[in-house]
């Protein structure tokens, strides 16, 4: 019985010990063995011209902007013009029916040509003695009578010719050729696109920022590609509603009409050699705001504390320096002091490089 005792002795303790053996090979890291470093994408920290800004709400209105009426209760007998089309100044856009009107003026040119032949003859007659002054005043009146009624009439006349008042384009005309126009009757609008102007509100909270000379970004509601630029020209001495009314001076050459509903965006500080990132290689945490650069192959976290988000970017105010190397991909697993190397071609193995809100 002993020697069996003895032999189940000596296998546990070399069960034991090969069991402690393996525990110390598995729990311990072999002093050769090194993890490899990290791949990273980075860029040159640089600056920009940044802009503090304000948004609002308004419509375009033009300088030059006229509705075309109707000034006498007339058929169409011509139409001019098309919608969209670019009129010049004195351009005939419509005609309306002038026969009438072209007898009556024939009328008063034969009435005038006889009065003026009767106070030539009145005057001759006076210059004699042979009329008194009474009869030659008569004949005066009767002539200066004849002349105003021609010009009336003329006046009439010219009426029926629709003419632009200035350069610009015109809009379409519900009318065509044989409708009767009424008196005052709107036919079209016509407007100038390049002495074009926006009216828009912004916040009062922040009228000391606003002035004269600011550039305003215009945008379409509709179409938010269709853009064009504009410059403050006024600024409201009163306040309505918490907001300020302010108009604009836009470009020349801009897709806008008068009437157009626009968003309306003012820069009202400008800031120069600002640092900024781009917005994906930003780290927020409990801690607050930190970025990864890369210095002499190691990454190095870094505190900073940023101020406004620009279109992708944020501004730094401190933390940061230009043209350090900004750790723009595969931050989100990194360490500081962690040696990496740069990998810039675009394919960082990183778990990172799928992250959402990385900046490539």
């Amino acid at each position: 019985m002993r020697p069996k005792k003895l032999a189940l002795c000596l296998s546990a303790i070399v069960i034991l010990t090969a069991a402690g053996v393996s525990y110390r090979y598995i729990g311990e890291t072999s002093p050769s063995r090194h993890l490899s470093a990290a791949q990273v994408e980075t860029q040159p920290i640089s600056t920009r011209t940044l802009y503090d800004q304000e948004s609002g709400y308004g419509s375009i209105l033009s300088k030059d902007y006229v509705t075309l009426t109707s000034l006498q209760t007339n058929r169409i007998t011509s139409i001019k013009f098309y919608g969209g089309e670019t009129v010049k100044k004195g351009q005939v856009l419509l005609t309306q029916d002038t026969r009438t009107a072209q007898a009556q003026v024939a009328q008063d040119q034969a009435q005038l040509t006889q009065a003026k032949n009767e106070w030539t003859r009145q005057s001759n007659l006076r210059d004699k003695g042979l009329i008194s002054q009474s009869d030659y005043d008569d004949s005066y009146s009767s002539y200066k009578q004849a002349k105003a009624l021609l010009e009336q009439d003329t006046a009439l006349l010219s009426e029926l010719t629709i003419k632009a008042p200035f350069s610009g384009v015109i809009s379409s005309t519900d009318f065509h050729v044989g409708d009767l126009l009424n008196s005052g009757t709107t036919i079209a609008t016509l407007y100038d696109p390049d002495n074009l102007t926006v009216q828009y509100q912004l916040p009062a909270s922040a009228r000391a920022e606003y002035k004269v000379g600011q550039q305003v970004e215009v945008q379409s509601e509709l179409n938010p590609n269709n853009k064009a630029m504009g410059k403050v020209t006024y600024i409201a001495p009163s306040i309505d509603t918490g907001l300020i009314t302010l108009k604009a001076e836009m470009k020349a050459g801009s897709d806008f009409k008068p009437g157009q509903n626009v968003k309306v965006t003012q820069q009202t500080k400008v800031m120069t050699n600002q640092v900024t990132i781009p917005t994906g290689s930003l780290l927020t945490n409990l801690g607050g705001n930190q970025a990864y650069i890369v210095e002499n192959g190691k990454a190095v976290l870094r505190d900073v504390k940023v101020g406004n988000f620009y279109n992708g970017y944020v501004q730094i105010l401190s933390g940061l320096q230009a043209g350090e190397a900004l750790v723009t991909n595969g931050q989100d697993y990194l360490h500081t002091d962690e040696p990496v190397i740069v990998n810039n071609s675009g394919h960082v193995l990183s778990k990172s490089s799928k992250a959402p809100g990385v900046q490539q």
